[in-house]
């Protein structure tokens, strides 16, 4: 009892910085929309979704893996300075790696290179924030570097006016800014040392933080194939109607985020199966509860709300919306169960189903966005997240039979 009391209390504290952080990002987006031409618009968000997929070779996983390792040697603290600083050197490596081969794939577009670096450092904080099991820190983080953001691209608006690259750096290094008011006021009580720099423990690292990765690049691709589909099949007017429904959806993740946050470091901190499994089993009943009461208002109010918020051109990202907030369910549900795998120390069963997930959503948009366009993307995308449930779903039916065990 006094564990579920412990979930709820971490939850809500996260859940707040979930809702406030997300709806500050829906309305960078929301504002974005509203202020840029709809072509600029679309083009804009096609960008950040190149860089989500190259972030992906960035973090190899290491988010991940700070966490676990973080969280797992929580009272050693030399030990945890040493998982800290491996981690870290890794991170760096794969940071250089990825920006030269960004630079061979994109010559011409140096932007991107600038938004990767951006974007990929803050990834890595939320990681450190989860695995400490700073809480606080991790909500003040999530309204802080988008809170940075809105109010850098109201204050170029009112003055400068917007450009795609001013708003592209806006969205790369808000975070940064966070990080960096955040650290000088509370200091995480971790430190990096050269020398606690181990083949070893680099070995143990990259050893559970590859399947974390493969699970992140299917789980990418997932999201982002459809839109870059989009953009491969159609044109850019069509991105913005599909990017304003991905937008809407956000508010999907209000509680699967916050209870998510604190359930995979849990997880890892158990020892018990059952123990575990009941922390599970509590993610996935509030995130299913909360997702239905979530599309009954959707499916009623959904295109009265987008005429009202982004205008009547936009009224055909209606039926998208709900697609999507039905796979946002699915999406939800889906990373409960890599809550389990991941905290349970077996990774390679989230690769497993998002591996299954992302070629769903391959053969599925290759199929879909030609015909219908802006709805055959987010079919895609719930063909892809009901897929990876499904293989989850067959694990953990192996798993309650004692035929795979956690770590």
């Amino acid at each position: 009892m006094r564990q579920d009391k412990d979930l709820l209390k971490k939850s809500i504290m996260v859940g707040i910085g979930n809702i406030t952080g997300i709806g500050l990002a829906f309305l960078f987006m929301t504002v974005l929309a509203l202020w840029m031409p709809q072509e600029e618009y679309g083009e804009i968000r096609y960008i950040l979704s190149v860089v989500s997929l190259l972030a992906t070779l960035v973090a190899t996983g290491l988010p991940s893996a700070m966490t676990r390792f973080l969280a797992k040697y929580k009272d050693q603290g030399k030990t945890r300075d040493s998982y800290f600083s491996n981690i870290t050197f890794i991170f760096l490596i794969s940071l250089l790696s990825t920006e030269i081969f960004t630079l061979i794939l994109f010559p011409q577009e140096p932007i991107i290179l600038l938004v990767l670096l951006g974007y990929s450092i803050p990834l890595l904080y939320f990681g450190i924030t989860r695995g400490l099991m700073e809480y606080l820190k991790f909500s003040i983080f999530r309204i802080l570097r988008n809170l940075i953001k809105l109010l850098l691209l109201a204050f170029l608006f009112l003055y400068f006016g917007l450009t795609k690259i001013s708003v592209l750096m806006i969205y790369a290094f808000g975070g940064w800014i966070a990080i960096l008011f955040l650290e000088a006021y509370h200091k995480s009580e971790i430190h990096f040392n050269i020398k606690h720099l181990s083949k070893n423990k680099i070995k143990e690292i990259i050893y559970y933080s590859m399947p974390v990765f493969g699970t992140t690049l299917a789980y990418s691709v997932i999201v982002q194939i459809p839109l870059l589909s989009l953009k491969y099949f159609t044109n850019y007017q069509e991105v913005a109607i599909y990017s304003v429904a991905l937008t809407l959806s956000l508010v999907y993740g209000f509680v699967p985020g916050a209870i998510l946050t604190v359930s995979m470091p849990k997880i890892a901190s158990l020892k018990n199966i059952e123990q575990r499994l009941s922390v599970f089993k509590q993610s996935i009943y509030i995130i299913i509860l909360s997702g239905i009461l979530l599309l009954i208002p959707t499916i009623f109010l959904g295109k009265w709300a987008i005429v009202l918020i982004f205008k009547e051109r936009y009224s055909l990202s209606y039926l998208p919306f709900v697609i999507l907030s039905v796979a946002s369910i699915f999406a939800g549900i889906r990373n409960a169960y890599s809550s389990l795998w991941e905290g349970g120390g077996r990774p390679i069963f989230s690769t497993y189903d998002t591996i299954g997930g992302a070629a769903a959503a391959i053969l599925f948009s290759l199929i879909f966005v030609p015909e219908y366009g802006a709805i055959g993307a987010p079919l895609s995308y719930l063909g892809g997240w009901a897929s990876s449930v499904l293989i989850s779903t067959y694990f953990l039916v192996r798993l309650k039979k004692g035929k795979i065990k956690l770590k």
